[in-house]
This record gives structure tokens, sequence and C-alpha cells, in this order.
């Protein structure tokens, strides 16, 4: 493909083309042709903006636009594009590229027309508008101004050593902001901000004076390595040297690109996770099946888009890589519209259904619609199996009950919905000790998971001492919390029955980051030992990095989960006879998990030191890497592994026990259903 022949080319290495046509690209490629007809016809075409006829059908004579570049500009290779006021660069009227001493003229319909114009080693310019009239040549004068800073340095091979050759470094900012250009515009810009490295491994990269930017840097059988910032000066001063890893490929398969985009070409970007201004490798794709070369080790959201710029691109999956590893991506998407009604005794109070999915969760407001009827519609971008549970919340209490499971299917499509709430109560006796109404309860049904059989309410108990729930259980998982700092539970108890009370302490939780820099906003969830999903107590910590819970006198299981994707998550037990518990957030740990997890609703449950936690986006995001999986953010040091849940509620491993270091992002491959 010529694009990525385009892309490669090195500073101060204009491409050449044949012999000069009026208003004519070069014709050696898919790109430049396409730019021939943007030239010719884009401006034929009422949508390109303008209304006007093709020549040879009546209408009037095309006009001629000629651009008069200084003398030194003229000897180098240039580009110029012509947009009608109020559109893009991406769609230009007329552009082409032209060699080294090559007149530049454009031929186009008469019309208003706003200018850009570069040559390589200039600033380009753009903004200005010429009036082009039918049938005369109208001369416009671009003055681009030369760049005169550098930035200098050195490739080295990470496991030789040794200089790299025919290496390419470039400002990863350019084509990423305003006017984005069209991809023949951009690869001739990009030409200018870039450069090739020598037999020595050296290179030099034009730019601005003060100009700070990021650079990017690869080589053929070599990943991007990114400069975050670096500042451009007159004398260019030298880098340190940049190592290139090996490269990973890409095997990049995506169906319905017709449908989602309008077909090819497309855009496909590579960008760090949590990172959204890190964009480690772009791409215009002119088929499928593509490979992606030069991809780093690492953890990527894989964005799909039409325009060169990442802000409008979709987010389709997520890649983990290796360096030297060959990877096959198949990207899926979704555009399903979720529409229907709830029937049954939904109780005073605001209602919503929430769709949980291995990624996401929406909430969507229930609408009454009727006498014991409420309505809901959405729509929802991620193939695969969803749980819907109805959930409710009025004043200090709170209630929720499955609804059943929704498969969203790749492609666009529509579904209408019809639940049906169950009625029944579940009814707790406290005891006096809650006669006041001072006692909070929490009950679900057991199953440690949300499943189709979820039940779940929350709230004071009432004055008399009792807590009645308005979903079905016969039994449950309760939790309670009285005055004066005593729990109860958890336990399994029938409809009526009572818990027994103990008293409870208060524990200051502290986290800090391995510099000793408190954690602020991070989730401090408690947990009871022996297993139960139900959460005891959770807050947020504060600017110390310090919050306060009230806890039973027993060991609990205390889980820290950072705001920020810096950090990883951490777990430890915290002993009955502790009133402070420290943590000390290390570098997140990474689980990538080859062949992919079957059954419902394809969530991997996590199994932290012999407690059972459902991936959840707060505490460990769950990814879909195609086939694959990928769960972020796991605490190191913890023995984990990941399991599912068969229908008689038992485990089956679906990896051995797993202690993670700092960091680390380890790969497993799932074993024979059913063996470990």
């Amino acid at each position: 493909m010529l694009v990525n022949l385009v892309l490669l080319m090195g500073l101060g290495q204009p491409q050449t083309f044949g012999p000069s046509v009026v208003g004519r690209a070069p014709s050696d490629g898919t790109v430049q042709q396409a730019a021939v007809m943007s030239n010719r016809m884009g401006a034929g075409n009422p949508s390109a903006g303008g209304g006007f006829k093709l020549e040879g059908d009546g209408s009037e004579p095309p006009a001629e636009l000629r651009v008069v570049f200084p003398a030194e500009a003229a000897s180098r290779e240039r580009y110029v594009a012509l947009a009608p006021p109020g559109l893009d660069w991406q769609k230009p009227v007329g552009e082409a590229v032209f060699a080294r001493g090559e007149e530049a003229i454009l031929a186009v319909p008469a019309g208003s027309y706003r200018v850009f114009c570069s040559a390589v080693g200039y600033e380009p310019a753009y903004g200005k508008q010429v009036q082009a009239e039918a049938g005369k040549r109208t001369s416009f004068s671009c003055e681009p101004q030369p760049l005169v800073a550098v930035v200098c340095g050195k490739l080295l091979a990470e496991d030789t050593g040794q200089p790299i050759p025919g290496g390419t470094v470039e400002v990863a900012s350019v084509g990423t902001r305003a006017p984005f250009l069209s991809p023949l515009g951009l690869a001739h810009v990009q030409r200018t901000f870039r450069g090739t490295s020598d037999r020595e491994g050296k290179f030099c990269v034009l730019g601005k004076p003060a100009f700070a930017a990021p650079l990017r840097a690869w080589a053929p059988g070599f990943a991007v390595t990114v400069v975050p910032k670096v500042v451009f000066d007159k004398q260019g001063q030298p880098l340190p040297p940049l190592v290139l890893s090996r490269e990973a490929v890409v095997e990049l398969h995506l169906s319905g690109v017709e449908e989602l985009f309008g077909g090819l070409p497309i855009w496909v970007f590579l960008r760090e996770e949590g990172e959204k201004d890190r964009v480690v490798l772009r791409e215009l794709l002119q088929e499928l099946p593509s490979e992606l070369h030069h991809v780093p080790a690492g953890t990527f959201e894989v964005l799909v888009g039409k325009d060169p710029s990442p802000k409008g691109a979709r987010v389709l999956g997520h890649v983990a890589v290796d360096a030297g590893e060959l990877v096959t991506l198949r990207l899926s998407w979704a555009e399903a519209r979720l529409a229907g009604k709830a029937q049954g005794e939904l109780g005073p109070g605001s209602c919503q259904v929430e769709f949980v999915g291995m990624q996401d969760i929406a909430n969507v407001p229930l609408q009454p619609a009727g006498e014991g009827e409420a309505r809901f519609s959405l729509v929802w971008e991620q193939p695969g199996r969803l749980l819907a549970i109805a959930s409710c919340k009025s004043g200090e209490r709170e209630w929720a009950r499955a609804l059943g499971e929704v498969e969203v299917k790749t492609g666009r499509t529509s579904q209408e919905l019809a639940f049906t709430l169950e009625k029944g109560s579940f009814s707790l006796l406290l005891g006096e000790g809650c006669a006041s109404g001072s006692c909070r309860v929490k009950a679900a049904s057991p199953g440690l998971v949300p499943s189709k059989d979820f039940s779940y309410c929350a709230g004071p108990a009432q004055a008399d001492g009792r807590f009645t729930c308005p979903v079905p259980m016969a039994q449950a998982v309760v939790v309670a919390q009285g005055p004066g700092g005593a729990w109860a539970g958890p336990q399994l108890v029938a409809d009526g029955a009572a818990l027994a009370w103990e008293a409870g302490r208060e524990v200051q939780v502290v986290v800090t980051d391995q510099r000793g820099e408190p954690v602020e906003r991070a989730w401090v969830s408690a947990f009871p030992l022996p297993e139960t999903w139900l959460l005891l107590a959770g807050g947020r910590t504060d600017e110390q990095g310090s919050l306060t819970l009230s806890l039973p006198r027993r060991d609990v299981l205390l889980l820290v989960a950072p705001r920020g994707r810096e950090l990883g998550s951490s777990s430890a037990v915290c002993p009955a006879s502790r009133f402070r518990c420290e943590f000390v957030l290390p570098p997140p740990a990474t689980l990538v998990v080859r062949g992919g997890l079957q059954g419902w609703p394809r969530i991997p449950l996590l199994e932290l030191e012999g407690l059972l936690l459902p991936a959840n986006p707060h505490a460990f995001p769950v990814a879909s890497l195609g086939e694959d999986m990928l769960v972020r953010r796991l605490p190191s040091g913890s023995r984990l592994r990941l399991v599912e849940l068969a229908e008689d509620g038992k485990r089956k491993p679906l990896t051995r026990p797993l202690v993670l270091a700092p960091g680390e992002r380890r790969t497993v491959s799932l074993p024979s259903r059913g063996q470990v």
C-alpha cells in the first residue's frame, strides 16, 4: 500500500513524481488517485459544498488557482488543498502534492475557498481565503515559515545495544489537531516533522523554536517507542538514546465495516490503557484483515474511526501483547436498541433497570406508563449477554430483583423486551435492640454473586425491630449494624429468623503509594470472612489518604481500589485485634486469559484469598481481547484465581492459584473444561 510507503519516508527525502499536470495529483497509488478524483470531481458533488456541475455537461469552465511559494520552498515537495468555508480539510474540493520545482496549479470550479499550503521543511500555512473565477487563473502567494529548530538523538536496539539505521522518528502530535488533513495532506505534512536514522543510528527532526511535543520512533522489526515530551531549539541539544524493543504484530479482523463506518479506509489507533493522550500507534487501513506492525509490548485500547484524530474514534476492544508476539485480534461491535416494559408492583420510589455486562453497567430509569407498568429504552454498544436487574430506592430503603437475561448480537439490532416483577417479601425479626429503628440491614439471596435468581434489599429496620424486604426470598444472607457499633451477621437465615449481635470496632485505614504520598479518593471495601460477596462497609479516602470504617470484631478482608490506573489494587486481611490497617499501593498487575471464557454471562469471578468477588469496573476492570480476556488492576502479593460457578453453585476453577508481582502482566491459557 502506497500510504504505508509514504508514511515511512524520511525528512529531506520527498517523493519525486512524474511530469507536471495542471490540477493533478501524482497518480501512482491508491491515495494519490483518490486525490486526483477529489481535485477534478470533488466540487462537482453537491454534498461537497457548492452544487457545481462537471465540466463538459454545459457548466461553466473551471477556474485555475496558481499557488506561488518562495524560491527556496518551491525547490521542495509541496502540498496545496482547497476547502469551501465551513467544511473541514478531510474532504477538500481540490488537493495535490507537487514535486520539486513543479508549478503548483489546481483546477477547480469557481468559488470562494480557504487555502492550505505547506512545503517540506516549513511550517504549514492555512486559513486565508481566495476567490477563483471561472475560466481564469488566479495567483495566490503562500509564505510558510521555515523550521529552524531541531531535536537530535540516536536509536539503539534493546537486545543488542547496536545502532539502528533506517529508523523513523516523528512528532507524535502532528495530524491529531486542527486542521485534520486528508490522508494525502497528512502524509505530506508528516514528512516535514519526521527524520530517518543514518548508519550510526543518528537522526534529527525539525520543529519550531520552543516547540514542545512528544516524539514517536520505530524501525523495521522494532516497536514504537514514545518520548512524552521534547523541546526544540536552534542548537539541537542531543536527547538520551532512544532504545527500541522488538515489535509485536497484531493481525486485525473486523466485520461489518460498511455498516459501521460506511466502508474503508478506516483509521486504527492503539492507546495506552487509562491514558487518553498516549496513542502509541495510528494507522490508516485500506483493507481488512490487516497487520499492525511496530506494536510495543503492553495493554492497549483499540479505537477505530474515519478520521485521523482518535477523539472521534470508537473503542471496539483491547489488545495485550508481549515483545515479538504475533496476536490475532477479532473485533466485534454492536448498536443494540433495548426497549420494553416492566410489569408488576414496583412500589413507591425511584426505579431503574440495570443492565450488567462483561465490561460495563448501564442504568436506565423506569418511566411510569400506566397502572402497574413502566417503560425503558437504551442503546447498548457491546455484544454479549447481559443481566437485567430492576432496582428501586425510596428514602433510605432500596431493593433489587433480577428480571432476566438479554443477548446482544453483533451489528445493529433492536429488541423489544418485557419483564415481570414478582411479588413477595422477606421479613426478619431483629429484636428489642433495633426497636427504635436505628439498625441498618442488608439482605441478599444466597449465591455469592448477582445471578438470574438475584434479590437484594437494604435499609433501616422498622420501629418494632422488624426488617421487611419487598422482594421474595425464602432465605437470605443478612448483615446488620446496630447502635453502639454492634454487628450481626453475615448469616444465612430463614424468613422470620433473628440475628445474634456482637460488639464492633472503628478501624482507621491509611492508603499511600510507594513514595509514601497519601492516595486520595481510593475506594476501600470491607468483606467478611468466611466468604460472602456482601459488603460490610466502604468509602473513599480523604486528602490524607485516610478513612475510618465501623467493622465487626472479626477478621475482615479489606480491598483498596485506587481512582487512577497508575496504581494497582491491594487487599489484605485486617485482623480482629487491629484498629489501624495500612496499605501501600503497588504498580498495577494484569492478567491476560487466553482461550475465552464460556458460560453466563462471560464475567469471570475472582477468588481472592478464598473470597469470591465479581469483577467490576471499580476494582478489577475486565476487557475483551476478542477471543481472550483481560483483567486489570489486580492486587499483587495476594493469592487469587479465576473461577466460574456451575448450575449448582459450585466453583469450577479456570486458573491455578496465582500470586502476581507488582506491575506484572501474566498470561495464562485456559485448560480443557473441568481441568486445572
